[in-house]
């Protein structure tokens, strides 16, 4: 377990990528759990438990279904079949690095109370992830940097407006 959290380090750090981690969907399947109960740390003024759970889910079937599609849409592209078996992979990273970030944020939110700290941290945090998903792309498509932040760009774009949605008919 040791070797997990010392290879996410890594990754976060942009030293390694999601081919580093194990293959396992007994892992993926424990950070869709640990991105749900990270929901439940109030995290805004006007937290609201069942909106949070709502979300967390709206987020992880969401980021599953980019990265399958993404995936899909590579091996179909190219003469290859080794990108769908990337998934796993893939989708453990991006889950596992969602769940730092939100864990974090959240503790500071906590911590700080209603600063506007927490406004330029968020403002941090969201530049931050869309840097580390966009090596992460980059690993997971074999593309340019380039390439991956822009993939980055989209899918955080895409999940966002997903949310704003969903959240717009719950609120």
């Amino acid at each position: 377990m040791n070797e997990i959290f010392t290879t996410f380090t890594d990754i976060m750090l942009f030293k390694k990528g999601p081919q580093d981690l194990p293959s396992s969907k007994s892992l993926l399947n424990i950070l869709i759990i640990i991105n749900i109960l990270i929901s439940l740390i109030p995290n805004d003024i006007n937290y609201n438990l069942g909106i949070a759970v709502i979300t967390a889910l709206i987020y992880v079937g969401a980021s599953l279904f980019f990265i399958q599609t993404i995936l899909s849409i590579k091996e179909n592209m190219t003469a290859s079949s080794g990108y769908r078996i990337r998934y796993v992979q893939s989708a453990t990273t991006i889950l596992g690095i969602h769940a730092v970030i939100g864990f974090v944020t959240s503790v500071i939110f906590l911590l700080s109370g209603n600063s506007n700290s927490v406004i330029f941290i968020i403002l941090i945090a969201t530049v931050y992830s869309w840097l580390i998903y966009g090596h992460v792309f980059k690993h997971t498509l074999d593309c340019t940097t380039f390439i991956g932040l822009s993939i980055s760009f989209l899918y955080s774009m895409i999940i966002g407006f997903m949310l704003i949605i969903v959240l717009s008919f719950l609120i």
